[in-house]
């Protein structure tokens, strides 16, 4: 994975930085084109978002380090159905941050990126807001990984970046590790936006990955932000190797890697030429005897799926001793 930098983007440019936001942005603007209701109309059901208490669309920024990634299924959704419903008695005001660095009236938006978004589809030229004053970038990112105090739906990866990029935050070596990873594997990709271009999706992988980094430093004392991660990502390639099929994204399941890890670190030296001669091995001869190499039939040979815990997934390093 090449580390991107985050630069600060409108809304329009949010809304066309890659081709999947192009695809799910076309379909909140094809589900707002079935309103009928006057634009002119829209708040006149709050009196009080007058004039003064409305910010323009124009005027808004979106630092991707401080806010999730709007583009997932999930919350595509979310906005549809949001649009379909709009009432304006239920829209939130967004807080905004001034940003004088960027502009003359120019806000980044600290809470309130899907409603903005889902205003601009409807078409809107404005949105009510509230000013909040944050001194840094830094306090920006601090404030969006806080969030999960209000909410459950900020995940790991979306924490990531915020993490990575605020050294105050307890978090932030163990963020470097992961990026360390993330960095060495050819591909390797976490947020929806990449995902159809990814060669290896770790979507699904945050807590394995962190497991794997800490399993392979747990004979040392070197402390987080830097600690070895070469075995976790030769892991990956590995993965990649017996698993992928030719020109499709590997989509990696977070449970066998606790096993492999565990079955690598069980010798002292030598543990991934084992490994992969373990999966070469049961990967000729499945295909020989005409049976699917895939993740899951790997998982199911070892017994992985009926584990419910971690201690447990990496029990079945010993299944694959027997392979």
């Amino acid at each position: 994975m090449t580390t991107q930098a985050h630069k600060i983007l409108t809304l329009a440019q949010r809304a066309n930085q890659s081709l999947t936001a192009k695809q799910r942005y076309g379909e909140l603007v094809k589900t707002a084109s079935k309103i009928t209701r006057s634009l002119d109309t829209i708040w006149a059901n709050t009196p009080t978002f007058t004039t003064s208490t409305m910010v323009p669309l124009a005027n808004l920024r979106i630092n991707p380090t401080a806010q999730r990634d709007p583009w997932s299924s999930g919350r595509v959704k979310k906005m549809n159905s949001a649009i379909k419903s709009f009432d304006c008695r239920q829209f939130d005001r967004v807080k905004v941050a001034r940003r004088p660095d960027l502009g003359t009236d120019v806000f980044t938006i600290v809470d309130g990126q899907g409603s903005c978004l889902i205003a601009m589809a409807m078409g809107l030229r404005e949105v009510p807001f509230e000013e909040v004053i944050i001194d840094s970038p830094a306090e920006e990112a601090r404030i969006f990984i806080e969030q999960n105090k209000l909410t459950d739906t900020i995940n790991r990866w979306e924490k990531h970046s915020p993490m990575l990029s605020d050294p105050t935050q307890r978090s932030h070596t163990q963020a470097i590790d992961i990026q360390k990873v993330l960095d060495g594997v050819d591909g390797a990709e976490y947020s929806p936006q990449m995902l159809p271009t990814a060669r290896i999706d770790v979507s699904r992988c945050w807590a394995s990955i962190k497991d794997m980094i800490v399993t392979e430093n747990k004979e040392t004392a070197l402390p987080a932000g830097s600690r070895s991660v070469a075995t976790s990502i030769e892991l990956l390639e590995l993965s990649y190797k017996i698993f992928s099929t030719k020109g499709e994204t590997l989509t990696m399941r977070s449970d066998i890697l606790y096993p492999m890890m565990e079955f690598v670190q069980s010798y002292k030296k030598g543990g991934v030429k084992r490994l992969e001669k373990k999966l070469t091995d049961w990967k000729v001869g499945r295909i020989k005897n005409g049976y699917g190499v895939t993740q899951e039939d790997f998982a199911f040979q070892i017994d992985l799926p009926r584990q419910k815990n971690t201690s447990d997934k990496k029990g079945c390093s010993k299944n694959i001793r027997t392979l």
